[in-house]
């Protein structure tokens, strides 16, 4: 099990990969900056040599902003379709071992915003079908597509995301362990063991990728769900990197959504987490 961290490799210069490394990790996931990125090779293959000099490997591969898999427009669908498509060939000349996929939503202001129809059957309906255009290029190159979840996507619960993956039915597409995205709750915030289980009693089989956070509860009407740096909240850390070791032994768990101040913490948490619960990170080269 690899401890990485997300949001810290930028333009994908080598000082960037540097940074990576100098703060004690070998792995990191990499959001292109741009479809423009996605299409240079020469750009792609300098942050690939730089990875290779630090040693840092590229366990997830971000988009840029695509269009919605969700769409009501096929059209719409096929453009985000095509996107992604072009990020698993630039996943490819990077060595990236996975691409991330947002299911989109159908809110015009991003893909993790509500709506109202985001969880109705017709939505999903067109989640399936975009993921089943998807996955043929994902197995004619050969790197897995990585689906994330959240309370407010349509991919909002365990039960979705079994049902999606039952019915695309392809070993290329998996799974983002994320059990944050899926509180939704005060009960799923207070009781985090039982939504950790969960999900890895459901959709284990498929995880390919862990994201490290941590959730609070707002003490402000009606009710505010927070993330926060890990240990300094509800979840538990202890069973979901037991989980995670068992499905993923060689799998990375990725600290996100943090300022670059705020890492080295939130690393020393997840060590001490993992020392606790009788597992270790591997070590760096």
């Amino acid at each position: 099990m690899k401890l990485g961290v997300a949001g810290l490799l930028g333009d994908g210069s080598a000082q960037a990969v540097r940074r990576v490394r100098e703060l004690g990790f070998g792995a990191a996931s990499w959001h292109l900056p741009s479809m423009a990125t996605a299409r240079d090779l020469v750009a792609l293959q300098r942050t690939r040599d730089a990875l290779e000099t630090e040693n840092v490997a590229l366990v997830q591969l971000l988009p840029p902003d695509y269009p919605s898999l969700v769409h009501p427009d096929p059209l719409v669908r096929s453009e985000g379709i095509s996107a992604l498509g072009a990020v698993l060939a630039a996943a490819e000349t990077l060595g990236a071992e996975s691409v991330y996929v947002r299911p989109g939503s159908l809110n015009a202001n991003g893909p993790w915003t509500p709506h109202a129809d985001n969880h109705a059957p017709e939505t999903r309906e067109r989640l399936v079908e975009s993921l089943v255009a998807l996955v043929p290029l994902a197995e004619e190159i050969g790197i897995p597509l990585a689906l994330e979840a959240h309370v407010v996507s349509p991919l909002d619960t365990v039960a979705v995301v079994r049902e999606v993956l039952n019915r695309v039915a392809s070993p290329m597409l998996r799974f983002n362990a994320d059990p944050v995205n899926l509180v939704g709750t005060l009960g799923q915030a207070y009781h985090t063991t039982e939504l950790i289980n969960e999900l890895f009693d459901q959709v284990g089989d498929a995880v390919i990728c862990a994201h490290a956070k941590d959730v609070t509860v707002g003490e402000r009407l009606v009710l505010h769900l927070d993330e926060c740096i890990p240990g300094q909240g509800l979840l538990d850390h202890a069973t979901f990197l037991r989980r995670f070791d068992a499905c993923c032994p060689r799998g990375a768990v990725l600290i996100e959504h943090l300022p670059i101040e705020r890492v080295p913490e939130a690393r020393r948490a997840l060590l001490e987490f993992a020392a606790r619960a009788g597992l270790r990170f591997e070590e760096l080269d």
